[in-house]
């Protein structure tokens, strides 16, 4: 017997159908996004001092940009850093090995200088600065992204050098905030690439971040609940946080609280990685922990037990109402 194959043409092959199911998962789980900061038109342009500042042979920058500020542009923990720019509005023509390191931290300076903790997202090249209109940026591709954690903030420290001085020197659009969240050296004798930063300035460059958030996966691991306060005096705000943080979108959070331990009741509207009350429980112990979600997978953190303080360390500070009043620093009880 012989079977009709004729009419196979408009058959769509099983394997096109698996390939273009993946290509739409992949592209649900990741989503390029970029995020700018600062937005002044005030440039650098001449000798004023900036990264791409070619008036001098070595140039070191490092600049801080704060979580708030990365947060605010839709990044998420876990996202992916894969290119930065600067508003570029003077050409310095080319600057030799110019380097781009990145790092986490605390510090919302760039001063003291930030020594550890850099890892380099972009090898040295030879880059040649293009001059773009305002609001646009001028876009560097990391050799390496750079995988932000969500709660730290970030520094982008710069390098570049020998160059011979030549005009025009180069200039950047900043915007003028807090004096020391930028920092440099410029010398003329040695490569300062590992030479500490000394002068802080307010000019701190407007930048653009290209980035990637990435979908959760796989089960959470919130360990431990923290609280900023603990024993709590009545009335008292606290915070709590955890200590591990759940990467990448599409993580649920819901905060539950037990007076036993065991038996956990919902806690509405505490649907964010942190919670914050105020202690209205002026005698009995209160359990808190968190629930993570990622897709059908849960987990808990650790729960901490937040006890009530005891009332001699709950004094409320005095507050004079006249210029001629007292403080009245003990009170002693004689017994009957």
């Amino acid at each position: 017997m012989k079977t009709n194959c004729q009419n196979n043409k408009n058959v769509i092959p099983f394997k096109a159908v698996v390939l273009f199911f993946l290509l739409m998962v992949s592209t649900t789980l990741i989503k390029s996004q970029s995020v700018i900061i600062g937005t002044n038109t005030t440039n650098t342009n001449g000798s004023n001092p900036d990264p791409v500042d070619r008036l001098w042979n070595y140039t070191h920058f490092q600049m801080v940009y704060l979580a708030s500020e990365l947060s605010a542009g839709g990044m998420t923990a876990g996202a992916q850093i894969t290119a930065l720019g600067f508003s570029v509005s003077e050409s310095a023509a080319s600057l030799a090995n110019f380097t781009i390191s990145m790092g986490h931290t605390s510090q919302t300076l760039a001063n003291p200088y930030i020594a550890s903790g850099l890892s380099i997202v972009k090898s040295p090249f030879t880059y040649a600065p293009v001059p773009q209109p305002g609001g646009s940026f001028d876009m560097i591709t990391f050799t390496t992204p750079f995988t932000w954690d969500g709660i730290s903030n970030i520094v982008v420290n710069t390098c570049t050098g020998s160059n011979v001085a030549a005009t025009p020197y180069g200039g950047l659009r900043y915007s003028a905030i807090t004096l020391g969240r930028t920092r440099y050296i410029q010398t003329d004798a040695n490569s300062n690439c590992a030479t500490a930063t000394s002068t802080n300035t307010v000019n701190r460059p407007n930048i653009k971040f290209n980035y990637t958030n990435q979908s959760c996966s796989g089960i959470p691991t919130p360990g431990n609940t923290l609280s900023t306060i603990n024993p709590v005096c009545a009335n008292n705000s606290f915070t709590l946080s955890l200590q591990n943080t759940t990467s990448g979108n599409g993580a649920t959070y819901q905060w539950q609280m037990s007076i036993d331990g065991t038996s956990y009741n919902t806690i509405s509207g505490a649907t964010n990685s942190t919670y914050s009350a105020i202690w209205i429980y002026a005698e009995f112990e209160r359990y808190y922990k968190c629930s993570v979600t990622c897709g059908t997978n849960s987990s808990s953190s650790n729960p901490v037990q937040i006890t009530v303080n005891s009332f001699l360390n709950c004094y409320c500070a005095s507050q004079s109402t006249n210029t001629s009043d007292e403080e009245i620093y003990n009170v002693t009880i004689n017994g009957a």
